[in-house]
């Protein structure tokens, strides 16, 4: 089944400053990655953050496959993966203890639970210390969490910020590759990045903002 997000008309404001996002309207589909550019304060992240259901537009709406995402958060909430700085990770928690808790509340089973573990710290190279507090982690090791927690219930939709902020280089090229076979499986990516050296390889199409 094709998928779509569709941003119709929303506006974002913060106080009396003008604002950041201003009736913008666009289309996302399954199998792509969308590239969003622009400076830092050009409002990328407002508008990935409106997308992961974490603010209110001021105006306009925002449809999954038909369903307003704000007005029934819970059903597509259950559907995305996120990758973001203001997503925190519960620093009392495992590597294995997170994974485990999130494919639990979706009704996972244990076999799928742990053939999925094995998998993500293969894919991102955990040793041991995925048995120890994610408050013990190194910066790129949190980011290889957050990760692994975004796809393990293989969402339809990730919402990526930066996701390759704080990986080393061969890293870097795992998450590049693993990004462009969940394209091909389908999913709709958003992804935000100042890493020029993965834009030509991953965006399908580039957003630049500010889009106002």
């Amino acid at each position: 089944m094709s998928n779509k997000i569709q941003v119709e008309s929303v506006s974002k404001q913060y106080g009396m400053a003008p604002p950041i996002i201003k009736s913008i309207s666009y289309t996302f589909e399954s199998g792509k990655i969308s590239g969003l550019r622009g400076n830092n304060g050009s409002g990328k992240s407002t508008f990935l953050k409106l997308i992961a259901c974490t603010l209110l537009p001021d105006s306009g709406e925002i449809l999954y496959n038909e369903l307003s995402i704000h007005r029934s958060p819970e059903q597509y909430l259950s559907k995305i993966g996120v990758v973001a700085d203001w997503v925190d990770l519960p620093e009392y928690l495992s590597f294995d203890e997170l994974i485990i808790w999130k494919m639990e509340r979706l009704n996972y089973s244990s076999h799928q639970i742990k053939e999925k573990t094995n998998e993500l710290k293969e894919l991102f190279s955990f040793d041991e210390r995925s048995q120890q507090l994610i408050g013990t982690y190194s910066s790129g090791m949190k980011k290889k969490t957050a990760l692994s927690v975004a796809v393990c219930t293989n969402p339809d939709v990730l919402i990526l910020d930066e996701p390759f902020v704080a990986l080393d280089v061969h890293t870097q090229g795992i998450l590049a590759k693993f990004i462009v076979d969940l394209k091909k499986s389908g999913k709709i990516i958003l992804l935000a990045s100042h890493d020029e050296d993965h834009e030509e390889e991953l965006f399908d199409i580039v957003i630049d903002f500010p889009m106002n």
